[in-house]
């Protein structure tokens, strides 16, 4: 553990963090409501036809696989992400630490799911 890592819960107070600590972020894979609206014209010769449809209250997982480590190797968001991670090197004039929305950047497949560092960019 270094500075600008992220640090997780021992939600169940065995003195390790691990699986045992996870916890439901958000709703299941199954949406809650599903809807949907149609409506139909026709004149003369001319049909007209529009449908609405979706879901709500789900959640999902876009970083699939990836999601079980985020380390920034052969990570096309890097760049983005890089701009605003956690940073101090006082001999280069770099200090992010007050202002940083991600984690220290590293290559080492270190961190847990979580949704503290998912990127919506």
């Amino acid at each position: 553990m270094q500075p600008g890592d992220l640090r997780y819960q021992d939600r169940d107070g065995n003195g390790r963090v691990d699986q045992n600590d996870a916890a439901p972020i958000g709703f299941t894979a199954l949406p809650e409501w599903t809807y949907a609206f149609e409506a139909g014209l026709s004149y003369k010769n001319l049909d007209f036809f529009i449908l609405f449809q979706g879901a709500a209250h789900r959640t999902i997982n876009l970083l699939s696989a990836s999601a079980q480590s985020i380390a920034f190797v052969n990570n096309t968001n890097v760049y983005p992400i890089a701009g605003e991670a956690w940073a101090y090197y006082p001999d280069q004039g770099i200090d992010t630490r007050a202002t940083a929305t991600y984690p220290r950047l590293t290559t080492r497949r270190q961190y847990r799911t979580t949704t503290r560092i998912q990127h919506s960019g």
